[in-house]
């Protein structure tokens, strides 16, 4: 979310806005610190769907999930562009790599456990910290009281990734009284896999490539081309159909109601 213009974007936003042509939902965006604190919003009632979680014992206590997954989520090693010591997959010069985790994550001993295999197979042995929460491993890279931290692949800030792998699939969750929003949540998400089969193929594409990490930073020249002509999308998630002047719209930023749906700063 970008506070300043007031737009949404993301893995997580382009996926309900697909899922509002199929289940003529309405969304109220409630933005969060963290991942946490989202689920801890639906759990209170304070919001009815979270995007991005993993089904694990602890959750599937209070929390249904989706049918399909979201995503198959990969973790994520980030380090701090300031201290600029480490290079993507440069796993020789990673042994003795100082690595925050939070301790809020789900499932906090299976990611761990993930870590350590990886870098088993790749030869490294890292030193891992645990934090109480993902804002406070955060501020331990960018004071340099870690190397690096942990985080998921759908997690954005101004950290530059090092290294990456998969993990897990993480889903939308409801909590256990709102069995008709899972439905209709689950209908739609099957509609858009039969109608779009490469939906989440090119979504992740889009945001998750390592190729595409890199900030976008045109020259001078290039935004005065640019600026003087008419730029086209043609990579669509949306079904043929639609009237797209809406779905410009929400890109651009509406404010939608009804659906509660928490997202990370």
């Amino acid at each position: 979310h970008d506070g300043q213009a007031g737009l949404y974007s993301g893995y997580s936003y382009e996926y309900l806005l697909a899922i509002k042509q199929y289940a003529d939902w309405e969304y109220e965006f409630i933005l969060t610190e963290g991942k946490e604190d989202a689920v801890r919003l639906v759990q209170e009632g304070t919001a009815d769907l979270v995007a991005g979680v993993s089904r694990n014992a602890p959750l599937a206590e209070s929390l249904l999930f989706s049918a399909r997954s979201l995503l198959n989520a990969s973790m994520q090693l980030v380090a701090n562009p300031a201290k600029g010591r480490y290079a993507y997959a440069d796993y020789k010069n990673f042994y003795g790599i100082r690595i925050g985790v939070s301790a809020s994550v789900s499932d906090w001993l299976a990611v761990v456990r993930g870590l350590r295999d990886f870098a088993a197979e790749h030869g490294f042995v890292p030193e891992i910290f645990s934090f109480k929460s993902s804002q406070a491993c955060e501020d331990a890279l960018r004071t340099g009281s870690v190397d690096a931290i942990l985080r998921d692949s759908y997690e954005k800030n101004d950290f530059y990734v090092i290294a990456d792998y998969q993990f897990e699939d993480i889903y939308f969750a409801v909590t256990k009284d709102k069995v008709e929003v899972l439905e209709e949540l689950d209908d739609a998400m099957t509609a858009i896999f039969q109608n779009i089969p490469t939906f989440q193929a090119r979504l992740s594409r889009r945001y998750y490539n390592v190729e595409t990490r890199l900030s976008f930073a045109p020259s001078l020249e290039e935004l005065l081309f640019i600026a003087n002509r008419t730029v086209t999308c043609l990579d669509t998630p949306f079904p043929r159909g639609q009237d797209a002047r809406l779905e410009r719209s929400h890109l651009l930023g509406r404010r939608l109601t009804a659906a509660r749906v928490p997202l990370c700063r």
